[in-house]
């Protein structure tokens, strides 16, 4: 993890973040210090309560956006991305990866992302056990008349959807919408590429020409072509960081290259 940190005016120079106490925004200063490379932070409290600053400061930063809480305790920094940029060959990838994969990239500031898990609430048709289904419920009360004639017992309550779904079956969901983050995730397993590959869209987005999901599944393509071998991919995706390049291409002196020797450049 690098030893030194950035602040951006466009985050800290705003009325919104003077607008805070100052004890709040001492706290924000030192959490990005305490930040890993990825901009997440692993023991908010106790960092908090070091350097003498309140519980509520740490909830405020939340409230104002500032900061995103996760289930496990750590916290992201959403301006992360504004506040700081870290060469692709310096930079140590988070070890939060579930964390990381909760989020999207918006303007250089992390959002959670809008594929949201269900809720209970959704999930609650769950198969009815002998608490619902037992005397108390199939007593004389509830096979009377009323319970059990012709409409409840119609086409509508006892047709073919009613009959052919399985006890606790949950509706089908809509497949979730495809992004840049699911493309990377489904094209491969290995962190290292990800990461490399997360800093190419990284680089596009800040030379503000961002890729689109079709555009991003054509260079891919095109990097199965260049190779198939995860080790050669990375160093053709970071030589098109380090060159700020759109598109990936063969890798320079190639015919010299081994894995043995670095990017000639």
């Amino acid at each position: 993890m690098a030893r030194r940190r950035m602040f951006s005016l466009d985050v800290v120079d705003t009325d919104k973040f003077l607008d805070m106490p100052s004890s709040t925004q001492a706290l924000y200063f030192h959490l990005g210090m305490h930040a890993d490379d990825d901009g997440f932070v692993s023991s908010p409290k106790r960092i908090a309560k070091t350097v003498n600053c309140s519980e509520d400061d740490l909830k405020l930063l939340i409230a104002k956006k500032y900061l995103i809480p996760f289930e496990s305790g750590v916290v992201a920094i959403s301006d992360w991305k504004i506040n700081n940029w870290i060469r692709a060959d310096r930079k140590q990838s988070t070890r939060y990866k579930y964390e990381k994969s909760l989020l999207d990239i918006n303007n250089y500031v992390y959002t959670l992302t809008t594929e949201k898990q269900p809720s209970v609430n959704q999930v609650s048709t769950e198969c009815h056990t002998e608490d619902s289904i037992g005397k108390d419920s199939i007593g004389k009360d509830s096979i009377g008349k009323d319970s059990i004639g012709k409409d409840s017992i119609g086409k509508d309550s006892i047709g073919k959807d009613s009959i052919d779904k399985e006890p606790g079956e949950v509706k089908k969901k809509k497949a979730p919408e495809e992004t840049i983050n699911s493309t990377i995730n489904s094209y491969t397993d290995n962190p290292e590429l990800r990461q490399a590959l997360d800093d190419f869209i990284e680089m596009r987005k800040r030379m503000k020409k961002p890729p689109t999901i079709k555009a991003l599944k054509l260079c891919l393509k095109k990097l199965d072509n260049l190779a198939i071998d995860d080790f050669i991919k990375i160093k053709i995706v970071n030589q098109s960081v380090v060159c700020c390049w759109l598109d990936f291409f063969e890798l320079r002196n190639n015919k010299s290259y081994t894995k043995n020797k670095e990017l000639p450049f």
